[in-house]
């Protein structure tokens, strides 16, 4: 494993990190006593990929539509269900990771999976949303 010196994402700092030889994982030994495990790459790639219309930020994962289900709400086509049939398996794989914070919305959202409607695509809208700004 090789150090470098790089320049991630929105931080205001250089920091030291390692490869670890595993996709989309690398080590940040910049504290002392402390190893951060980061997927910044893995994050990048999911966020690029969005529609436009899923494109911004909001700081906090929590809305009230979150675990609400309303059985009347217009299904998806399955071209634009596929968008969720992508990002939602990325979101549980990133969840159990890195990212605890958001395993509650991802469970949420995969029970959805298979049917996705319009408040479940609002849902992971949000969802890439919080990514993009955390």
């Amino acid at each position: 494993m090789s150090e470098q010196q790089i320049w991630k994402g929105k931080s205001s700092h250089n920091y030291t990190q390692k490869s670890t030889g595993v996709p989309w994982y690398d080590m940040d030994y910049a504290a002392k006593d402390k190893v951060k495990i980061c997927m910044y790459e893995y994050i990048d790639k999911m966020l690029s990929e969005l529609p436009t219309d899923m494109k911004g930020s909001v700081k906090t994962l929590a809305a009230g539509h979150l675990f609400s289900i309303n059985p009347e709400a217009k299904k998806f086509p399955k071209t634009i269900a596929q968008i969720s049939h992508h990002l939602v398996p990325k979101l549980l794989y990133l969840s159990r990771h890195t990212r605890q914070d958001i395993q509650i919305a991802v469970a949420l959202l995969f029970t959805r999976v298979e049917a996705p409607d319009e408040d479940d695509y609002k849902k992971l809208t949000r969802v890439m949303q919080y990514l993009h700004c955390t």
